[in-house]
């Protein structure tokens, strides 16, 4: 290790070192919390309020066939597998789950609108 490299993190604002390490314990927490809990109303809308329709038309554009099996399962692991990661249950396989989901949502719906949210992207 060199001079100018210390075994601690440098902090962003050093006289809130107190705070950091009181809530150092909860911070994976917190993100999962929060990862889950974004997730989660993308799920609940397509199952319990209509959604299916819309999403398994998409799908079906896309060449997933059957769409609505599709649906069902996409919509499932938005919803479960997402509470799952916010209350730490299953944490990796529900997060895998959502990876591979939004690897495909990325690649294949989203690729093509490029980055900017104001071309769909």
């Amino acid at each position: 290790m060199s001079v100018n490299e210390s075994a601690a993190p440098r902090l962003m604002v050093p006289a809130l070192s107190g705070l950091y390490e009181a809530l150092a314990p909860y911070s994976y927490s917190f993100m999962r919390f929060c990862v889950g809990a974004i997730m989660v109303p993308h799920g609940y809308v397509k199952l319990f309020n209509g959604g299916i329709t819309n999403t398994a038309g998409v799908l079906a554009k896309a060449g997933f066939e059957p769409s609505f099996a599709w649906a069902y399962l996409v919509s499932g692991v938005e919803f479960f597998a997402a509470i799952f990661v916010a209350i730490g249950f299953l944490t990796r396989p529900a997060a895998l789950l959502l990876a591979i989901e939004l690897f495909v949502i990325t690649f294949v719906f989203q690729w093509g609108n490029g980055y900017f949210w104001t071309g769909r992207g």
